[in-house]
Formats: C-alpha cells, sequence, structure tokens
C-alpha cells in the first residue's frame, strides 16, 4: 500500500468559530486510506472543536506561550521533523508561517479584514505571500485582489455545508415552545458571538423600529452576543419581545424556530449561520457582507428584499415588516435560498480542496 500523504493543518486556535467547524468537517471527510493529517494551533488549543477533532484521530501540537520568533522556529522544527506533504492554513494570520521554506503552503483567507485596523501593514503582506490563497467567498477574493494578490493565485473555494431535512410543523411548534416564543409570534433570529463585526445594537435598533409596527414581531438571539446587548433591550423596553438564548451547544437545532432570520454583521467571510438558517427554512435578511450573495446564489430572485443596501435601521425595519406582512412571500424567499444550498455540499468542495492542495483524486 503506498504511503500515506500528510496534511499539516495550522489554525490560530480551537474556540467555538466557523472556521473551527470548517477545519473539523475538512478532516471528518478527508479520504483516510490516502492521507493523514495533524493540526499546529499557533495559539491556545483549548476550546469546544479540540475534543472534537481529536476523537478523530488526529493529533494537536499546540505552540501556546511562545512569542512568535519561537513559534516560526518550532514550526520548521515541526515541518522538518514530520516532512508533510503540504501545509494548509486554515486563517489568515496563520497564512504567515510560509516563511518556512521547502514544503508546499496553501494559505487561506476566511474573514474580511476591512476593520481590522490593529494589524501591521508588514503582517498584513507576510500573510499574502503564500503561492495560492484559498478564498471562502467571492467578496474576500476581490478584497485579496484590491490588495495586490494576483487573481491566478487565489482559489475560490466555498465552505462545506450538510443540509439537514426541513424540520415538521410539529418538531417546529417544539422548539418554539422550548424558546418561549409565543404561538402566533413572527420570530427574527439572529446569532454569533459578543464581537462588534456581528452589531447585534444594529439587529435590536432595526427590530424595535419594525416591533413598533407589528405586534408579531419577536426576537431570538442566539449566541454570546445576545448578552452584549441584554442592556439596550430592557433599555428599550423589548424585554417581553427579544428573547436572549446565550450559548447553546448546537444554534443550528434552534433555527427552525426561526421565520425570518436577521444577519446584521459589519464583516463575515462566509456566514455558517445564514446557511443554517436558510437550510432550516427562515426566509434570510442580511447586511451585504462576505459569502451573503454567494450562499443565495447567482440566480436568486429575491436579491434586493434579501440584502441591505445600506446600515440604516430603516431600511432594514421596512425589510423586517415586508417579510412579516406575507408568510408566502417567507417561503418563496426560503425555497429561493435553498434551492443553492447543493453548491456547498461535501460532493463539491472536498475536490476542490484536494486539487487546491495539489492532489488529483
Amino acid at each position: 500500500m503506498p504511503e500515506k500523504k500528510e496534511i499539516l493543518c495550522v489554525i490560530g486556535q480551537l474556540g467555538n468559530g466557523g472556521t473551527e467547524r470548517q477545519l473539523h468537517y475538512f478532516l471528518q471527510l478527508l479520504d483516510r486510506e490516502k492521507y493523514s493529517a495533524a493540526v499546529v494551533v499557533t495559539g491556545s488549543d483549548k476550546g469546544v472543536w479540540k475534543e472534537r477533532i481529536e476523537s478523530l484521530g488526529i493529533e494537536i501540537i499546540s505552540l501556546a506561550g511562545s512569542n512568535p520568533l519561537i513559534k516560526l522556529l518550532r514550526f520548521a522544527l515541526i515541518t522538518r521533523k514530520r516532512r508533510p506533504a503540504v501545509v494548509f492554513s486554515w486563517s489568515f494570520f496563520t497564512n504567515a508561517f510560509c516563511l518556512i521554506w521547502g514544503t508546499p503552503f496553501i494559505g487561506s483567507m476566511r474573514n474580511s479584514l476591512v476593520h481590522r485596523s490593529e494589524l501591521s501593514l508588514l503582517r498584513t503582506k507576510l500573510c499574502q505571500r503564500p503561492e495560492l490563497i484559498v478564498a471562502n467567498s467571492s467578496q474576500l477574493t476581490e478584497e485579496l485582489v484590491s490588495y495586490g494578490v494576483p487573481r491566478e493565485r487565489i482559489r475560490l473555494i466555498f465552505n462545506i455545508f450538510e443540509a439537514m431535512p426541513l424540520s415538521s410543523e410539529e418538531a417546529r411548534a417544539e422548539v418554539r415552545k422550548a424558546c418561549n416564543v409565543p404561538e402566533d409570534a413572527i420570530v427574527v433570529a439572529g446569532a454569533g458571538r459578543n464581537s462588534s463585526t456581528k452589531d447585534f445594537p444594529f439587529f435590536v435598533e432595526s427590530f424595535a423600529l419594525a416591533a413598533a409596527a407589528e405586534p408579531r414581531l419577536h426576537g431570538l438571539i442566539i449566541g454570546s452576543g445576545g448578552m452584549a446587548v441584554k442592556e439596550d433591550i430592557s433599555r428599550r423596553g423589548l424585554a417581553e419581545r427579544i428573547s436572549i438564548l446565550g450559548e447553546v451547544p448546537d444554534a443550528r437545532a434552534l433555527f427552525p424556530a426561526a421565520d425570518i432570520f436577521f444577519l446584521s454583521s459589519r464583516d463575515e467571510g462566509m456566514p455558517n449561520v445564514l446557511l443554517e438558517a436558510v437550510a432550516a427554512g427562515a426566509a434570510p435578511l442580511a447586511t451585504d457582507v462576505g459569502g451573503v450573495r454567494d450562499i443565495l446564489g447567482p440566480s436568486y430572485p429575491f436579491m434586493e428584499e434579501s440584502v441591505l443596501s445600506s446600515r440604516n435601521p430603516e431600511e432594514a425595519a421596512a425589510k423586517l415588516l415586508k417579510l412579516a406582512a406575507d408568510s408566502g412571500f417567507r417561503e418563496r424567499l426560503s425555497q429561493s435560498a435553498r434551492s443553492n444550498l447543493a453548491s456547498f455540499s461535501p460532493e463539491q468542495i472536498m475536490p476542490a480542496y484536494m486539487e487546491a492542495l495539489g492532489f488529483r483524486e
């Protein structure tokens, strides 16, 4: 039997994020008869994905606790000892490890840098050096081009997503009951961590304007981002109109409760939560960030109704009200968006990854 080719993956941390989930998908779907894999974590290896990755039989090597130069030297020793067939960086910031010569190195860009003013020009340039960079959305591809990365050095590869069957009405009702949602409510859901890029204040302000005109609207915020706006929600007198669920083991299990999913982010790469909400049957409304238009698809006929042209809360509220007014309209948006989810299937994405890594399946 031919010797397995090792793919050495590099990532910044293993906390509760979309990139970590995508790395887990990749490792889970990797043909282990042909390839082996290991993961180098440049920061803390603590987090929900550490155990899940280790349960796949994947070794995790931590570089935590070292200064950047020592991390680079330790990484050089790791690659010299293991001699992987290729190094695959899973975040823009770990692309800088391409400074270690001798092994093919594939970089990634999975989030926009537009609002990352703390990044030095030198570090940004270093992270653009890999000979090939995987971007997970069309918008990030254009952002890389704007930084001077030649288009031929960029591979557009969407996130992996496996859609589940739609929940039955009975199951959906159970989820809504568990979330303390009134039976006749029109639920507007949002989900995300406590980060300024998720912009939950924009979610709350837009919802407040719409809720003043439509008493059936009920907000549902999943994840730590909701805790950050709890005081604002109370100040606005919306404590009974917006349920804050905080961190949950699996947000996807709650998305069937939503009639509308509102992505309020300032920045995104490929927003997994929008994929998950669309798959669960929610009508999409989103800011024009990252891979939102890729998710909806080139043939999506309701782009104007689903994608905001500005960060104006009045525009968002008006579109929420239009969606709230017509359940049939929401269903048409939901069905149209779901029809594009096959573009994110493992059958589409894994061969693209393997080709980018230099393997012909």
